[in-house]
Parts: structure tokens; C-alpha cells; sequence
């Protein structure tokens, strides 16, 4: 067959240097015995470093996992019965014992009696779509629980605002910017595919975002230590009131006080992150607990423990992370 194509000039060698480059398999199928042409890029899909002597139905099939089977004898049925295209997507086993997903189209050609006695078409290898295919629906559905997650959070912030009230301009200005904070904490979640986010990055992206008073800002954390999207959320949000008290009333609302921010694994395995602050005015706890107090003490209520204190030389907040939230393995 191969010299027959050969011998029918250029358009053949065109169609040849395609189907190489293409990784495209060819064949041609005789439905009456079962035997196939094809070429030699067919084999290599299935496994085999050189071309078979023979190949037939049953061997294509006998590729084919089990869950799929049926499914493709199926249509390759119909394809006789009815004259339809025989088009289809399914996993296979190849000769060197690995799976993958294979794209094949072939066309029925009748003979004279109407009935197709023979099928052309193509083959290919889909893994690598089938797998994008996949890491995309999980990160689809990551991406939308997420924005559930993010609605929530918005819904309880304006909830808790609400009841705050005082000047609604003020209000309205406090909550734009922890909008923004939970923003930057999507961000960060996104840059890594919403697998894992670094502590350090969460801390580094809220000293960020007050660029003219970052160089009092010393962070010190682990860049091993990680945590799942959701937990930085909770965090970025006690920072960023962390940060918002800072700038009001302790170390950074002076020209000398400054931030040191560290992080230290404890004996049972646990991470503790402190933030404490010292040349500001001096401290003391507030007489009322107001919105953003509460925020930094409940955000994260149900995954670490938070304590603020308030010595004089500047406040602290305590915060230690379980090791079962941490993916880091510190010593």
C-alpha cells in the first residue's frame, strides 16, 4: 500500500509530511476481515517502537480499557449499520503499559452493494488536552468556590459595618479598603493556581500596600510556611486591621515607631506568628471593641488561636497556626 501512495506523486508526500508532523496516525480499515493499513506513526500512538506485520479490529480493540470498550464497539457498529462517521475520544493501553486518550475519526467508504466495506480516517493523541482539560475544571471549581467564599465575606463584612455606625463616609472608606485587602488575598491565591499560599506573602503584600511606611515594616517568616487560599483570606484581613490600627494609633502613626513581624515553630509542631510593634505612642487596650477589633479576634477563631496585647512600649498579636494547617515541615 505504502508503494502504491508513493507512486501517485507530490500531493501524497504532502499529505505524508502532514500526517508526520502532526503526530497524526492513518488507516484504513477492510470491514469484511477486519485487517488494516496504516502507517507507521499509527503503531508508535499505540505503544509499539516499530510496525507491526499485521494489525486488526480486534487488536485495536483489544487496546482499548475496558471501560470504554463497549462504547467504541459500539459505534464502530453503527458505523456499518447506518453509513455514520465513526468519531470518538477514548483511553487506550499501550504496548508499553501506559494510558492514554486517543482522538480517532473514520469515514465508511460503501461498496457495491451500498454496505461500507472499508473505513479511512485518523487517529491522535489527546493526553495532553484531556489533562489541561482537567486541571482547568478543577481550577474552575476552585475558582467558584472561592467566589462563594469572597461573597460571603463581603456579605459579613457590610453586615457588621452596618451595625457599627458613626460616619457613613468614614464607614464606607474602612470597608473599600478591606475590600482591597481580600482582593490582594485572591490575588495571591491565583499567582499559585490556589493551591498553596505563602504566610510570608500574605504579609509582605499588606506591607505593600502602604509603600511610604514599609521600611518600618520588618518581616521575618519562614518563606517554607504555606497555608490553603482560604486561611490566607482570614489572615489578610487580621493584617490589614493589624496594619489599619498601626497607622491610627500605634507604631506607625509617629515618625519612630516600627513593626517586626516573626514567625517560629512551637514544640507540638504548631507555627506561631508574632507581630509586635514598639516605638509608637504609648499602648493600651481599647475601651470598646469595636468592628475591627472583633474582626481580628474572630477571622481566624476557627482555625488559630489569636491574643492581642497591649504593653506599654507598643501592641502584640499572637497568632498560632495548627501544623495541620501549615504544609511546611520546619525543624
Amino acid at each position: 500500500m505504502e508503494r502504491e501512495l508513493a507512486a501517485r506523486g507530490s500531493a501524497i508526500d504532502h499529505l505524508k509530511l502532514a500526517a508526520t508532523f502532526a503526530h497524526l496516525g492513518i488507516w484504513e480499515l477492510d470491514t469484511a476481515t477486519g485487517e488494516a493499513w496504516r502507517n507507521s506513526k499509527h503503531d508508535q500512538l499505540f505503544g509499539y517502537e516499530e510496525k507491526l506485520d499485521s494489525w486488526t479490529y480486534d487488536d485495536f480493540l483489544g487496546h482499548v480499557v475496558d471501560e470504554d470498550r463497549e462504547r467504541v464497539d459500539q459505534l464502530y457498529g453503527a458505523a456499518l449499520d447506518n453509513g455514520d462517521e465513526w468519531a470518538f475520544e477514548c483511553r487506550i493501553r499501550r504496548a508499553d503499559g501506559l494510558t492514554r486518550w486517543i482522538s480517532a475519526h473514520g469515514r465508511p467508504l460503501e461498496g457495491s452493494e451500498g454496505r461500507p466495506e472499508r473505513l479511512i480516517g485518523h487517529v491522535i493523541d489527546i493526553t495532553d488536552t484531556k489533562r489541561n482539560e482537567e486541571h482547568l475544571r478543577l481550577v474552575t471549581a476552585e475558582l467558584n468556590h472561592r467566589l462563594q467564599n469572597i461573597i460571603a465575606s463581603i456579605s459579613g463584612l457590610i453586615a457588621l459595618a452596618a451595625r457599627e455606625g458613626g460616619d457613613r463616609i468614614e464607614n464606607a472608606k474602612v470597608l473599600q479598603e478591606r475590600l482591597k485587602a481580600i482582593g490582594r488575598s485572591h490575588n495571591l491565591a491565583y499567582n499559585t493556581r490556589n493551591e498553596r499560599v505563602s504566610v510570608r506573602d500574605v504579609y509582605t503584600s499588606e506591607r505593600a500596600s502602604m509603600p511610604e511606611l514599609a521600611d518600618r515594616v520588618v518581616i521575618d517568616i519562614d518563606e517554607r510556611l504555606a497555608i490553603k487560599p482560604q486561611v490566607a483570606e482570614r489572615l489578610t484581613l487580621v493584617v490589614h486591621e493589624l496594619g489599619t490600627n498601626a497607622v491610627k494609633y500605634g507604631a506607625l502613626s509617629n515618625e519612630t515607631g516600627r513593626i517586626v513581624i516573626t514567625s517560629r515553630v512551637l514544640e507540638n509542631g504548631d507555627v506561631e506568628l508574632m507581630w509586635a510593634e514598639t516605638g509608637g505612642p504609648e499602648a493600651s487596650a481599647p475601651e470598646r471593641k469595636g468592628f475591627g477589633t472583633r474582626l481580628i479576634q474572630t477571622s481566624l477563631s476557627a482555625d488559630a488561636h489569636v491574643e492581642m496585647n497591649y504593653p506599654s512600649k507598643g501592641a502584640t498579636c499572637r497568632i498560632v497556626l495548627p501544623s495541620k494547617l501549615v504544609s511546611a515541615t520546619l525543624g
